[in-house]
């Protein structure tokens, strides 16, 4: 992966893990009004069963004579009348209020037209959980769909006195909608702030990794034309870091070749393998330096003569952990300098007498075994 694929990657996990921090934020704040919700329509209806309660003990105590049907009557007309108007509080509560007729429940607060005639729902019906299980005595709070298909959070108790069922229930519609649309506001902030920071990254981050690259790829050159690369050996996992070059020097294949002290030694010629073990052990016991030549085997079968030299990084204890070196081919030095001492050899040894003058001042620059001899001379005493 390029350094540009990685700084965009880096950004859009950026974006991700801050849009997942939202969002964990969102729903935990959400759980919180949720609950809030859900304490608040229970005990608006337990606190309308108390007053209900509270109004039938009124009643039947001096109301007696006032209503066709006693006393209960009376109550249950006061209830109507108090809540049909009114049955839908201004913070989104709804209140339900129903009585068993047979196998249909009657919801006494919502009279169908001018008929007199209350809506009904069947006993068993999936709308009318709540009010049937306060009908049977139960109080509690869920969430169901309720007699006009809307899910709702619903909170149920019953009024034995009157064998009637109270129900106070807010869409949970409602409860999110501010959510859904902060949800929303994020998201669009959020896709904002990745396509400013794109823009940003490309107008800033790319004079900067192209800067960053163009000097990798000078250095990279560098070696290239010095035939000299740099590497690290990890002393802890005995692995190693190589540049592109020093690949290149071993003649291994940077993508299948995976450098650690073993596929490198099985590089180094048989004949030096000692002298580089022996270097490499010294310098992680002792954190001395080292320099000196090594051959390898190529894997297309050419040797090398490689200059190795190394520092050594230790840890807060003075422990080496770290060599840090770099490897360079000095095959044609190596070979030019041993062929320059074998001409050297051949004319020292020479049977006749070779003398060689600067053009310039005409004084000796060499003079072989023979020369001197003949003259009666030393080479110093020669060049002055």
């Amino acid at each position: 992966m390029s350094d540009r694929s990685r700084l965009g990657a880096l950004l859009l996990t950026m974006t991700v893990v801050t849009a997942g921090v939202l969002a964990i934020t969102l729903w935990l704040l959400y759980r919180t009004v949720y609950n809030e919700e859900r304490n608040r329509v229970i005990d608006l209806a337990h606190s309308q069963v108390r007053l209900i309660q509270a109004v039938t003990r009124f009643d039947s105590a001096y109301s007696q004579a006032d209503h066709t049907d006693g006393a209960l009557g009376a109550t249950i007309s006061q209830i109507i009348d108090a809540h049909t108007q009114h049955h839908r509080l201004d913070d989104g509560i709804e209140i339900e209020i129903a009585r068993r007729e047979g196998d249909v429940m009657m919801l006494l607060l919502d009279p169908i037209g001018d008929t007199g005639k209350f809506e009904t729902l069947p006993w068993d019906s999936e709308f009318g959980i709540p009010l049937r299980r306060a009908l049977e005595g139960q109080s509690g709070a869920m969430e169901s769909i309720d007699h006009h298909g809307e899910p709702s959070l619903t909170a149920y108790a019953p009024v034995p006195e009157l064998k009637i069922a109270i129900v106070a229930k807010i869409d949970i519609g409602r409860i999110q909608a501010p959510f859904l649309k902060a949800a929303l506001l994020s998201a669009a902030g959020a896709t904002v702030i990745f396509v400013l920071g794109i823009f940003l990254f490309r107008r800033i981050g790319n004079p900067i990794l192209e800067r960053m690259e163009q000097t990798v790829e000078r250095l990279n050159k560098s070696q290239r034309i010095a035939r000299l690369g740099n590497w690290e050996l990890d002393l802890r996992t005995e692995k190693f870091w190589w540049s592109d070059e020093t690949y290149r020097l071993l003649g291994v294949d940077q993508d299948n070749f995976h450098p650690n002290l073993e596929t490198f030694t099985a590089l180094i010629h048989p004949e030096d393998r000692a002298l580089a073990a022996k270097h490499t052990a010294e310098a992680a016991e002792t954190g001395m330096p080292f320099k000196y030549d090594h051959r390898v085997i190529r894997p297309d079968g050419s040797i090398r003569t490689l200059h190795e030299q190394c520092t050594v990084t230790t840890d807060t204890l003075g422990n080496p952990i770290l060599l840090t070196g770099t490897a360079q081919d000095v095959t044609e030095k190596r070979e030019f300098e041993t062929l320059t001492t074998r001409f050297g050899r051949i004319i020292e040894q020479s049977v006749n007498e070779i003398y060689v003058f600067d053009s310039e001042t005409l004084k000796f620059v060499q003079v072989n075994y023979g020369g001197r001899k003949n003259l009666g001379y030393t080479m110093d005493e020669l060049r002055d």
